[in-house]
């Protein structure tokens, strides 16, 4: 994982569909990088951005579905 400043990577943010379906703002977003993921807070687009080799989003993305993680 990196950090990255949001305002330099020119990437191609996208959010979900079922973000703010709770009102409180609290979302990420997502951009597909050359050899993986980024990720940053909606509220702050110019904020830091965390960077995931390809390998870790998809075994993260695995967990999230077999509900390892609490997203509640």
């Amino acid at each position: 994982m990196q950090n990255i400043k949001a305002a330099d990577n020119g990437l191609c943010w996208f959010k979900s569909t079922y973000s703010g379906a709770s009102g409180n703002g609290a979302c990420v977003e997502t951009a597909m990088t050359g050899s993986g993921m980024a990720m940053r807070h909606s509220k702050d687009p110019g904020g830091t951005v965390l960077r995931f080799d390809s390998l870790p989003w998809k075994a993260f993305l695995g967990e999230i579905k077999e509900g390892v993680h609490d997203l509640t």
